[in-house]
């Protein structure tokens, strides 16, 4: 229980972060603080000291590519949860929230982590982190690859020089047609 003259910096945190190429820029709601940090190294120690300084419910961001994966891995120990870009805009749109700055929306990140409580990763070690955001190797990166790939399994399946006539023949017939006889009347 907390006492009567508890201040806003006492409740557990909801930490909010709007991330950019080069900043991260983070609120921490109910305490409404905002810090600016570099999307490096240097600015994820210095983010982990600005939350060191609360207890920590929730550290929300939104999903955002390449951007989000070096502070998702630096933050394997925190509480975090990554949210879809869409859900967040809606819920700013919900709130009559029309403007849009990176402070702005961090706020309303933390808002929308507090609110609706999502539910929090399990921390990762840097390993698995790693491992996440490894290229998959498995599988070809697009249809149009995969595609490739069944089509030059078919064709290894075919043997000999039939299948050579049989794809020449294909190209000269498709390439010379005779255009079609109309008769007149």
């Amino acid at each position: 229980m907390t006492s009567i003259g508890a201040g806003k910096d006492d409740y557990p945190q909801t930490i909010g972060i709007d991330i950019s190429k080069a900043t991260l820029d983070c609120h921490a709601y109910p305490a409404r603080s905002d810090r600016q940090f570099d999307n490096s190294p240097k600015g994820y120690k210095a983010l982990i000291a600005w939350i060191g300084q609360w207890e920590i419910e929730r550290v929300a961001y939104e999903a955002t590519g390449v951007y989000h994966r070096a502070m998702e891995a630096a933050l394997t120990t925190m509480p975090c949860v990554r949210l879809n870009p869409e859900r967040a805009r809606r819920f700013a749109q919900a709130t009559g929230t029309l403007a849009k700055t990176d402070r702005i929306d961090a706020a309303i990140l933390a808002r929308m982590a507090a609110t609706l409580q999502p539910p929090v990763r399990s921390a990762q070690s840097a390993n698995q982190a790693l491992l996440q955001t490894a290229p998959r190797t498995d599988r070809p990166p697009c249809r149009c690859a995969r595609r490739r790939e069944r089509c030059h399994h078919r064709r290894r399946r075919k043997t000999g020089t039939a299948t050579r006539n049989h794809h020449q023949h294909r190209r000269y017939r498709h390439s010379h047609r005779q255009p079609a006889h109309r008769h007149h009347a």
